[in-house]
């Protein structure tokens, strides 16, 4: 029986007939094949896609955690941060106003940023007559030399030169850094929407509505919120301890006769 069907089968596909539905057969599964092939390459695809989507969704949501100290100087993230430093912020300048030098305060603070992230540096110069840009960055990469700062990461290409505060803020729109810091309210106004961390430094308490832009004395000090160690460092100084064991060990009647300034005659003043 399985002769006769083998027999059968073989004279069919000897005919016209038969090698012609043979053929339209091979197709067939020529082309099931290269269907089959092309939904395996897309599911793989299509994890691809999932397994980066959740690792980018881990990332953002470690870089959520970080705080401004880890992220921009400690070097914690895993990506390189764009950081936009306003040269007023954290520079002084000679008498002559011209060649500025970095704060001391901040040197230390500035050479982290630089070996752990993408420091820009904004200067203005708003005279006609005054040095050109080619003057004012030779001036600044000089300084910047000096200090360590190149050593430390810091590309001299970074030093751009506007000529209004306004300007700043364009830079700002332009470069879109997580850290922006101007010693002006006005530009960290007009971009603080756009910016993760926009940071106002100021010798004074600022008058305006500083909404989402933190404010503090010096870039160090802005940083310092954040560190929980110098902060505790510095409460437990020698001199606050002394103070805070003092006021502990004395009754209030007799601390106040003995931190009491003393007259001529040696009389407390009351």
């Amino acid at each position: 029986m399985a002769k006769d069907v083998l027999g059968y089968v073989q004279a069919m596909l000897s005919t016209p007939e038969g090698k012609t539905a043979s053929s339209f057969a091979l197709v067939l599964l020529v082309l099931y094949y290269c269907y089959y092939k092309i939904q395996q390459m897309m599911q793989m695809a299509e994890n691809r896609r999932n397994q980066g989507s959740q690792g980018q969704g881990s990332i953002q949501s470690r870089m959520k955690a970080l705080n401004p100290l880890q992220r921009y100087v400690l070097g914690f993230s895993e990506t390189r941060a764009k950081i936009l430093i306003s040269s007023e912020a954290i520079m002084d300048s000679k008498e002559d106003r011209k060649e500025p030098i970095i704060k001391s305060r901040d040197l230390d603070t500035l050479q982290k940023m630089c070996r752990c992230s993408d420091v820009y540096i904004v200067t203005t110069e708003t005279e006609d007559s005054g040095p050109s840009d080619a003057e004012i960055q030779k001036w600044f990469n000089a300084e910047f030399k000096s200090k360590g700062l190149l050593e430390a990461g810091f590309q001299t290409h970074r030093i751009i030169v506007t000529s209004t505060a306004v300007g700043r803020a364009h830079v700002a729109r332009q470069i879109a850094p997580s850290l922006y810091v101007d010693n002006q309210y006005l530009p960290l106004s007009m971009v603080q929407k756009h910016i993760k961390d926009p940071v106002l430094i100021s010798s004074s308490q600022p008058n305006n509505q500083l909404g989402k832009i933190s404010y503090a004395s010096s870039l160090y000090d802005y940083f310092l919120q954040f560190d929980e160690e110098k902060k505790k460092t510095q409460d437990e100084s020698p001199e606050t301890s002394e103070k805070k064991k003092l006021d502990e060990a004395l009754p209030d009647g007799l601390r106040k006769r003995i931190v009491a300034p003393q007259v001529g005659n040696g009389t407390a003043v009351k």
